[in-house]
């Protein structure tokens, strides 16, 4: 006699099918959601730094996105890179952390939000990563959208920017300060100012008259600028291997963010399809 499986227990075996089917396309359909929440202005990822960094002297005047940075067409290159760091200065509010060391309660400003991109948000946990707690992006839209930094983080959206249109620079490190060179020109977007000329050349001048001619309306600052620029800079190269690796990882990791709910849909739609085939029937039994 041919063993053949009773109909309940078919129907059963398809309906829990349906079920687990539909659980992973719904948790899946979840899953997107949360990670298209940002995307399509339904939160808001960092919170907003104190009100006086946002309305003082190296707070943003204006919104900016990457688009707006980029060279115009008929542009001269020189016009542009006098223009580039000034739209990031009045873009990006100079802010980073309380005071002038890290502490754990930063991480809220710092960290990569969940709702930007949730395996970025969990690198600290992975050990060797816990640098991720104050990460500085590479990726300008992302700069961007958190709307703050230090010196580092907007040189770094000044280079990367540069970088994406074939435009060759360089970051200029100094432990009090750090800016971006190109082209002959000395590119400070903490402060919005571009300065014609090499560092070595402000620096084998009159480098006072220099800092204060360029550096207008921040002559509190000039004391110390004054002392960068007489001191030096260390380059960090124009193909600066960590930089660019880092560039192509967090686009890696905004692709790989789909797959896991792409991954759950997928499992929920063969589960259905399993479910509605025809009746499985065992093979005749030998006897």
């Amino acid at each position: 006699m041919p063993a053949i499986e009773d109909k309940p227990t078919e129907e059963r075996r398809e309906s829990n099918l349906r079920r687990c089917g539909m659980a992973c396309i719904f948790i899946g359909a979840i899953f997107f959601l949360f990670i298209s929440a940002y995307p399509l202005g339904l939160v808001r990822p960092y919170p907003e730094p104190p009100r006086a960094n946002i309305t003082g002297l190296f707070g943003a005047t204006k919104k900016i996105d990457e688009a707006y940075l980029l060279q115009r067409p008929g542009e001269d290159l020189a016009a542009y890179l006098s223009r580039l760091p000034k739209d990031v200065g009045d873009g990006i509010v100079h802010y980073w952390h309380e005071g002038d060391r890290w502490t754990p309660s930063d991480a809220r400003y710092t960290r990569p939000s969940i709702w930007t991109n949730y395996l970025l948000w969990l690198h600290p946990l992975i050990p060797g990563y816990e640098h991720f707690y104050a990460y500085e992006f590479m990726t300008p839209r992302k700069a961007i959208r958190r709307g703050y930094g230090f010196c580092s983080q907007v040189s770094r959206i000044v280079w990367s920017t540069l970088r994406l249109q074939g435009v060759k620079s360089e970051i200029l490190n100094h432990p009090n300060h750090v800016i971006v060179q190109s082209n002959g020109h000395v590119l400070d977007a903490d402060y919005g100012v571009a300065i014609p000329m090499t560092w070595q050349a402000i620096q084998s001048g009159d480098t006072a008259a220099i800092v204060r001619g360029y550096y207008r309306g921040f002559e509190s600052m000039h004391p110390a600028l004054i002392k960068v620029y007489a001191d030096g800079w260390t380059s960090l190269g124009e193909e600066n291997a960590t930089m660019i690796y880092m560039l192509r990882y967090e686009k890696r990791m905004d692709a790989l963010k789909w797959a896991p709910p792409l991954f759950i849909v997928s499992i929920g739609i063969g589960l259905l399809l399993l479910s509605r085939r025809k009746r499985w029937r065992a093979p005749f039994a030998i006897t």
